[in-house]
Parts: structure tokens; sequence; C-alpha cells
């Protein structure tokens, strides 16, 4: 009893955690032999755990993974536990698509390139969300240097009490052509994996059953009749020899160091709802003609006859721009909004500048051939000379002043302002 009770303290260990939005490895402590990888992937709190601590407590009677009766993840990044006996690797990913599921697409890439089998857990039975929680593995393994041996995929149906026949139900939603969203992953599935795409389940334990594995007890599960250990054989025989583990080792450095240096590899490309709609807005606004960038004069009028009507056709853009789009979030939109915006006010600004320089140069052209015409007052600094003659200074002051106001009554209205 004793040996059995630090026996079944062995524990899994971390293997790959997600440090600074990277995946971080921890070198493993197996000594030089062949070893052979089967890892879990699929959704939180569907029994990932629980399936693998009842594979090793067949084969060595301990439960190395955590397991807990919450919305909280159990596993984070990549646990592992080595059964030495059969030379196994045992790989229990944490769970897809719960909070931040961001790192989900590394860790499945991670998981399909170190394994020799994945199993994927589901629940009650296989469906296409199967797929979609696959497909970064479909969208990204271009990306990336494909091993000559494929991995082994096997569904895992946990609760499958309403499958009455696995393999039919494995057949409709991977081996059947329809002409859905789903097709292409489907080509992709049978493209990346071994041929040989397989489906084992379990069914629902009772309440007797629960109480047993709640206290530890996961022979429970294979001592009654639930498909346990039948599955477990399945994937026993779908194992291959195995490769070194010093050579797989090395090959997880190149792995990791693929997965986190291609910038190819992005979340934003699996959001169809974010991709859908900013092609959208990019076709919209590729097609759309902006008003040219007229020549002016300087004048106000000239002004008023192509810039108000800028400002008002981009007042109708971007109203346009808010009904088309209404139901595109603001997190895809505002961007795009904000580029409008500065697309739409260039050539405006552009303008107003140009009618400013127009305006000041005109102004200055006209200073320049007053001076030179001896039209503005020559005041001296000899105070009985502007004693004498301030009379004829005033003359000449106003007249000038004048002068400039009649100049600048069509000018640009901003440099009339200076100037008036």
């Amino acid at each position: 009893m004793k040996e059995k009770n630090m026996n079944q303290r062995k524990m899994s260990s971390p293997f790959v955690k997600i440090v600074d939005g990277k995946l971080n490895f921890f070198p493993l402590t197996i000594k030089e032999t062949d070893i052979r990888i089967l890892c879990i992937l699929g959704k939180a709190r569907m029994g990932k755990s629980t399936f693998l601590n009842t594979f090793v407590t067949q084969l060595e009677g301990v439960q190395p993974f955590g397991t807990q009766n919450n919305d909280e993840h159990c596993t984070r990044g990549i646990d592992y536990y080595f059964c030495e006996k059969e030379k196994i690797l045992f790989l229990d990913c944490q769970g897809l698509a719960l909070e931040d599921s961001s790192h989900d697409p590394d860790l499945l890439l991670f998981a399909y390139l170190v394994s020799d089998v994945i199993v994927f857990n589901e629940r009650m039975m296989l469906q296409n969300e199967a797929l979609k929680l696959l497909e970064p593995i479909c969208t990204f393994m271009p990306y990336l240097e494909m091993n000559e041996k494929k991995p082994k995929l096997y569904f895992r149906i946990s609760d499958g009490d309403m499958v009455t026949d696995v393999q039919k139900n494995l057949t409709k939603v991977i081996h059947t052509q329809y002409k859905d969203q789903y097709q292409t992953i489907r080509d992709s599935i049978q493209n990346l994996f071994h041929p040989d795409i397989g489906i084992v389940k379990t069914d629902s334990f009772d309440k007797k059953t629960k109480t047993k594995l709640q206290a530890g007890d996961y022979s429970a599960l294979l001592e009654e009749d639930l498909g346990f250990t039948e599955a477990i054989q399945t994937l026993l025989l779908c194992l291959p020899q195995g490769k070194p583990s010093e050579k797989w080792n090395q090959d997880v450095v190149s792995y990791i160091d693929q997965i986190n240096n291609n910038e190819k590899i992005s979340i934003d490309k699996l959001d169809i709802v974010g991709q859908t709609g900013k092609i959208e807005i990019l076709e919209w606004m590729n097609a759309l003609v902006i008003y040219n960038e007229p020549l002016v004069d300087g004048t106000q009028k000239g002004y008023e006859e192509w810039v108000e009507p800028m400002k008002r056709e981009k007042k109708e853009i971007l109203s346009k721009f808010s009904k088309l789009f209404k139901a595109i979030p603001n997190s895809i939109k505002k961007s795009h909004q904000e580029k409008l915006v500065s697309l739409l006010n260039t050539p405006i600004q552009n303008v107003e500048k140009m009618c400013q320089e127009k305006a000041e140069e005109f102004l200055a052209n006209w200073i320049k051939e007053a001076q030179s015409n001896q039209e503005f007052p020559i005041i001296r600094t000899d105070y009985e000379c502007i004693l004498y003659r301030q009379d004829v200074f005033y003359n000449q002051y106003f007249s000038v002043f004048n002068s400039l106001l009649k100049a600048c009554e069509k000018v640009y209205l901003p440099v009339k302002l200076k100037y008036a």
C-alpha cells in the first residue's frame, strides 16, 4: 500500500508555457531512449485529463494529470508525463476556445509538429465545431516546415451514449463532401494528417462512478463497460515505434523557433468577422472617387467655389460610411474610418494652404509695388520735420491704408484679417 501511495504522487510536469506571448520550452529530463508521443487536444472541461489519467492508470496505475470541476484552465500551456514502461510521452494541452484563445494556434501547431498521435476530444458526438477548432493547423502549417511523417489523428467522443456508430459519425463529418464553409478544412485535415483518421468513444458515468473518480479511483472507468479499455487499446496499437529522445528534443527546439518567429502566423487571419469586415470596407474605399485638388487663385470667392463643396462632399461620404458599415464593430472599422477622414481632409487642407499662400503672395506683391511707386509715407526721425509734414504724412498713410483695404477685399478671408 505504501508503494502504491508513492506512485500515485507522480505528477505531470510543465512542458510548454506561454511567456510574454511566446512558447517557452522546458527541456525533458528523459534518459536516452526511443519515445512515442500522444497529445490530447480539445475544448476545456470536456474530460481530456480524465481520459489521459485513465490511460496512464491502465499502464502504470498512476494519475498524473490534474483535474477540477469548474471553468478554469486545469492545464496552462502543455503538461507532460512520461510512461517509461511503454515509452509513451503523454501531452495534455490546455483547453481550447476558453477565454483568451489568442495562443491556441501556437499550441495546436506545436502539438501537430511534435506528436505521433493526436487525440482530439469531443463530447457526445463529432460535429463541425471540431473542424473549426482545428482550423489554425490547416491555416498556418503551410508556413512551417512539415515532417515527412504525418501524425495520426483520432477523435475521442466522451459521453458518447447517443452515437451508435462512431465510424458513420466520422464519415459524415470528415469524409463526406459538402458545399459548406467547412469543406476546405475537411480537405486540409485529410491532407495534413495520416490517411487513417480514426475515432473512439467512451460513455457517460453514473453517479457511483463519478464518486469514485472524485476519490481518485480511475480504475473504475476500466472495470465498467464504458469503452475506455477499448479506446485505450486502439490508441496503443496505432502508436509507431518511436524515435530517439535526444533527436526529438533537438527537433522541439527547432519547432518552437519556427512558431515563435514566424510573422505569418497571426490570429487575425482566423477572425472571419474581422477579415470579412475589413475586405468590405477596403473594397468600398478603393472604389471611392475622392475629389481632385483644384488650382485656386487666393481669393475668397475661389475658396468658396472649391473648398465648401469639398467639405459638403466629405460630410456625405462619412455619413455613407457610417450607414453602410453600421453592423461592423467599431474595433474593426475605427482605423479605416480614421484613414478615410485623413484621406478626405488632406485635399481640403492642401487647398486651404494654397489659398493662403496665393493670397499672401498677392498682397506681398501689392505692397512691393506700392513701395516702388513711393505710395508709402516716408517716416523721418527728425521731430521738426514730422511736425511740419504731419498733415502730408497722415494723408499719405490713409491713402495707402484705403488702397490696401481695397486690395484685400477679394483675397482669402484668413489672410485679409491679418492685413486689414
